[in-house]
């Protein structure tokens, strides 16, 4: 079992990529390795609080990358989902070719340049009106396809200026949160050989699951 931060650090760099929640094929999860009374105490061994670690101290991605789910993607490993699900192609590519939603093209746009911004602040600044079940799945789609990763957590506050409610995740470009070496990375990988490291590593971890569930599962 993983009980504190530093354990989770370490299985995370030996693993590579895992989800957060328990999940159809069953594969490893933070949740499926740690105590459930552990979970949101606001304590510091509280596994809900090492996803926003992780991700601030850049040893891992967190978002949503598998079966639409959270998860976690070690900076390692991450060039390896980048060159299997996305490769070179850009968002706009996506989009002429009828494989990427307009709403998603919409929040994409928002990213341009450097910047996060806090999911609750995004809808906001869009411009035009989104029910809730298609923003959350432009935000799901974006970063499935490896385009939106988590940043950071930001506060909501109300007009006065006082901090209410949880706190929201921080979206930010996966190119400018990764950077460059990544990206070159991810660029001189062939997908198909990255997408069989990929599933070499995932059946050493679930040796019990198909590589036709896994391979669904990771999206590759």
């Amino acid at each position: 079992m993983l009980n504190t931060y530093e354990d989770f650090k370490k299985h995370l760099q030996n693993v590579g990529f895992m989800p957060l929640s328990h999940n159809k094929v069953g594969f490893p999860s933070l949740a499926s390795l740690t105590m459930e009374e552990a979970w949101h105490t606001g304590e510091v061994n509280d596994p809900w609080i090492w996803r926003r670690l992780v991700a601030e101290e850049k040893l891992a991605a967190y978002g949503k990358f598998f079966d639409k789910k959270p998860s976690f993607i070690t900076m390692e490993w991450f060039p390896y989902f980048l060159a299997t699900r996305r490769g070179l192609t850009s968002v706009e590519e996506l989009y002429a070719r009828g494989k990427l939603s307009h709403a998603a093209k919409c929040l994409y746009e928002l990213f341009k340049g450097p910047k996060e911004i806090p999911a609750h602040d995004i809808k906001p600044l869009l411009g035009r009106d989104m029910g809730k079940t298609e923003f959350d799945s432009a935000l799901t789609e974006l970063q499935m396809g490896m385009f939106l990763t988590m940043s950071g957590v930001a506060q909501k506050t109300n007009a006065r200026g006082e901090p209410y409610g949880w706190p929201s995740v921080c979206l930010m470009k996966v190119e400018e949160w990764v950077g460059e070496t990544v990206m070159d990375k991810a660029a001189g990988l062939d997908p198909f050989l990255a997408r069989t490291e990929i599933i070499a590593k995932a059946r050493d971890l679930s040796p019990d699951v198909s590589e036709k569930q896994l391979a669904k599962f990771l999206a590759v």
